[in-house]
């Protein structure tokens, strides 16, 4: 039995979140939102690491490991043109 720790910074949505469990080779989907329009984007972190950004959803295929999965919402610059994932401007 293998872990998924799903989590959401404020203003954003996973789902499913918590704890969720799965056999080894199954497969899990997560699918991700904003629950306020300022958060006009979103990057994905996966076992600390950022994977992704603005994706609708991300799928574990063949699990066989424990994992953390995170939506972190991106408030847009003041320029308007980018957003900033972590401390980093994308512009």
């Amino acid at each position: 039995m293998y872990f998924i720790t799903a989590s959401a910074g404020t203003g954003g949505i996973i789902s499913p979140s918590g704890t969720i469990s799965r056999n080894r080779g199954e497969a899990q989907t997560f699918r991700f939102g904003v629950s306020n329009p300022a958060y006009r984007h979103w990057i994905i972190r996966i076992d600390g690491a950022i994977i992704a950004a603005d994706i609708p959803e991300y799928e574990f295929t063949d699990i066989d490991n424990n994992h953390t999965i995170e939506i972190l919402p991106q408030v847009p610059t003041t320029e308007g043109r980018g957003f900033d994932v972590g401390g980093f401007d994308t512009d």
